[in-house]
């Protein structure tokens, strides 16, 4: 009798195992598809015009950046270079699984060329306009100029 009830714990304990892994794996297959971007963070901002964005998604997903297909490693992880234009540049990542769930993020980056490059010698105008000392923060309104 003891063996009896050892047997029919052991089969219980069996079928829920199996039975919860078949829940799980369909869980996975019908989710829509993990998306973690690595870079950029949001509200980036950047004095390059060249952006490199990374993440990872789920193996069998696609990514698209802004409506472009990104290719993917065999790992799932993806690496790409963006050409920003001047100002507020927003990202749309998207990834699209075989059951085209899809999950999407919205990086928003601010390219504002380094002053440096863009200066060109002035004659002096004899402007009695102050500037900020060194090391202050730009306001949202220079960013955005």
């Amino acid at each position: 009798m003891t063996t009896k009830i050892v047997l029919t714990a052991l089969g219980i304990i069996f079928c829920i195992l199996f039975f919860g892994y078949l829940f799980y794996q369909y869980k996975n297959y019908t989710d829509a598809p993990k998306l973690d971007i690595y870079y950029p963070q949001n509200n980036l901002l950047l004095e390059q015009d060249i952006l490199d964005v990374t993440g990872k998604t789920d193996i069998d997903s696609e990514v698209f950046i802004n409506n472009q297909k990104i290719i993917l490693n065999p790992d799932g992880s993806f690496a790409t270079s963006i050409k920003l234009k001047e100002g507020i540049n927003s990202l749309k990542i998207t990834t699209i699984n075989k059951l085209l769930k899809k999950t999407e993020m919205i990086r928003t980056v601010i390219y504002r060329p380094s002053k440096v490059n863009m200066e060109k010698p002035e004659e002096s105008t004899g402007s009695t306009e102050s500037t900020p000392p060194e090391g202050t923060p730009p306001s949202i309104k220079e960013i955005l100029q």
